[in-house]
């Protein structure tokens, strides 16, 4: 009997998910014991290249009675693949783990393995184990306390000043200097030199694989892809942090170069410190790692081939962990495994064509793709569409029910009727009643979930996840197509011009309150805070003289609109006299990322 898709629609260990493999095969939600695996023995093995800071190093706790200790809760019933038949952890005999520079060890993948302390390598491992059903090698290379802003600053990145201090080029010898702190050279370390540890130490690994691994000698490696999870210490400098997207997207494309992989699948995971608390400096560089995710379209380069997956769900409290060491996630068990879980199921995704859904930014259609070129179809009896910032309008939702099951024209679902479960701004749900056979979207097929049913805003927070057929918890990624959306850009013609100025005098000093982040956007609230007032008209101001940057053409426009009332032609007033660099400090819950966006890249195109 089916459950409520509620109940089935959470995030879950990898008990509960399956990822289809190469052949369009399942991996069942029971792991199988990992040593009896079967081992394809004609294929070169699959390497994938594991890289950060101290968390990536890995700091779950194995051993102890403390709540969150990885013997904890596997003896509670979670991850019980990772435990045999006589209560010894399981060995994957068909993944090997190698550590270089730090958490050194050397063997099948096993907790243990690499000392007393474990990272994401350790789900992400049984993951990958499984969806390839051949050998796979983790090289782990990773070191502590290191940022990506200069320990690991990648070659090619240069000087730049910031308030009168010049900050590290790749090969300089000082962090940062200025005029009454002159350069000074460290004589033992310089901008990147742990990039290129991280290169040389993988290199001399993989230049000497077959004395490393004599049992695979003959077979040869290819690189499967990278794993990243890193930025702590880049969180402790504002510069450092804001500078975080940038010398992200440069190591990615190094990296990669290094290796001679241009376009192998590069995962990371946003850091999670906090959890969905997390604000400031952390919340500027989890923002950055969310922005190179290809599914944004940031970087088309990307599309296909870089992924993010988001840790904050996964934050334990120090009352729920080992220790209270929130740096290092409190070194709860459970949180190293999930965040293995998710990267593991990301690098999974990338390694095939699948159908993914696609946001029109033009006309608010949401649309399931299955292309042409796709591995498999997609079977599924329930679907969740979701959005924090209230981007969803259900009064423009085409539903399965009714228009594409049997009461409808049967192109998902030709033998059995869906029913609508949620219908807010920010869930739309449906699932297969009892009886049928489940929806199916074939290769080559897209199904409209209707125009309109995105409220266009500059966010792209819309997350499509769905249960298949076996029950196991899927997600589409969610692609943005069409021209970019503008900051002040209301009526979403590409421009910032005066029909915009109109809507936004219409949504002057309203009130807001009622109306969704995506709503409110819609009427001039261009600061997330969930009002159109004076921040929000400086804002407007800078956003139309960057797209009309002729002298005198604000004040032109502005003669040409009547203001509404006295109150707002006072703060109109005051704001084009010089307000135009106020920034209000505070954002509504849940997209406290906003502010941030519209006010530090307004001249990006943002969504």
């Amino acid at each position: 009997m089916k459950k409520n898709l509620l109940a089935r629609l959470v995030v879950v260990s990898l008990l509960a998910l399956a990822v289809p493999g190469p052949a369009g095969a399942a991996i069942p939600g029971t792991l199988p014991d990992p040593g009896t695996a079967t081992v394809n023995t004609a294929s070169p093995v699959k390497v994938y290249i594991l890289s950060g800071q101290s968390n990536m190093v890995g700091m779950g706790q194995i051993a102890g009675t403390e709540p969150g200790t990885l013997e904890t809760i596997t003896s509670a019933g979670m991850f019980p693949h990772m435990v045999d038949g006589v209560g010894s952890w399981t060995v994957r005999d068909d993944v090997t783990y190698k550590g270089v520079i730090t958490a050194t060890g050397q063997g099948p993948l096993t907790p243990g393995v690499q000392g007393s302390t474990f990272g994401p390598e350790m789900q992400f491992g049984q993951v990958m184990g499984d969806f390839h059903g051949e050998p796979v090698l983790l090289l782990k290379v990773s070191q502590g306390n290191r940022s990506l802003a200069w320990d690991i600053l990648p070659p090619g990145s240069e000087r730049y000043t910031v308030n009168g201090i010049t900050y590290a080029g790749y090969g300089d010898r000082d962090d940062q200097w200025s005029d009454t702190d002159p350069y000074t050279p460290i004589a033992t370390w310089y901008a990147g030199k742990q990039y290129d540890d991280y290169v040389t130490a993988t290199h001399d690994v993989l230049d000497n694989f077959g004395t490393t691994f004599p049992e695979y000698a003959d077979r040869g490696y290819e690189i499967g892809g990278f794993v990243w999870w890193q930025g702590h210490k880049d969180s402790q400098n504002t510069v450092h942090a804001s500078r975080y997207e940038l010398n992200l997207v440069n190591f990615i494309k190094s990296f990669r170069s290094e290796f001679s992989v241009p376009a192998a699948p590069f995962v990371m995971a946003t850091i999670g410190f906090g959890g969905w608390g997390m604000s400031g400096n952390y919340l500027t560089v989890a923002n950055a790692q969310l922005a190179v995710s290809g599914e944004t379209d940031n970087y088309p380069e990307f599309v296909d081939n870089v992924k993010t997956v988001e840790s904050r769900d996964y934050w334990r409290t120090a009352a729920e962990s080992p220790r209270n060491e929130g740096h290092h996630y409190n070194r709860n068990a459970e949180t190293y495994m999930l965040v293995g879980d998710a990267l593991g199921q990301a690098m999974s995704s990338l390694q095939f064509t699948r159908a993914f859904l696609t946001v029109d930014r033009q006309t608010g259609e949401i649309k399931i793709v299955n292309p042409a070129d796709g591995d498999m179809d997609m079977d599924l009896e329930a679907y969740s569409i979701t959005s924090a910032a209230g981007a969803l309008d259900p009064t423009s939702w085409t539903t399965i029910a009714g228009n594409y099951d049997l009461a409808g024209d049967g192109s998902v679902d030709s033998d059995g009727n869906w029913t609508v479960l949620t219908g807010t701004n920010g869930e739309l749900s449906e699932e297969a009643q009892l009886g049928g056979n489940d929806g199916l979207i074939t290769i080559g097929a897209e199904v409209s979930l209707g125009v309109g049913a995105w409220v266009r805003n500059l966010t792209r927070d819309l997350r499509f996840t769905y249960t298949d057929t076996d029950g196991a918890l899927q997600e589409l990624s969610v692609r943005y197509v069409g021209t970019p959306i503008a900051l002040g850009d209301l009526n979403f013609d590409g421009t910032v011009g005066g029909a915009d100025w109109a809507i936004f005098l219409a949504g002057n000093q309203a009130d807001l309150s009622a109306l969704s982040a995506a709503e409110a956007y819609q009427m001039g609230d261009l600061d997330g805070d969930g009002d159109n007032d004076i921040y929000d008209f400086a804002l407007f101001r800078e956003a139309y003289e960057l797209d009309n940057p002729a002298p005198g053409a604000f004040a032109e426009m502005l003669a040409a609109y009547s203001v509404p009332e006295p109150t707002s032609l006072m703060l109109l007033a005051l704001g084009a006299a010089g307000l135009g660099m106020w920034r209000r400090r505070r954002a509504r819950p849940g997209i406290t990322h906003i502010g941030k966006i519209h006010s530090a890249t307004f001249n990006r195109r943002n969504s």
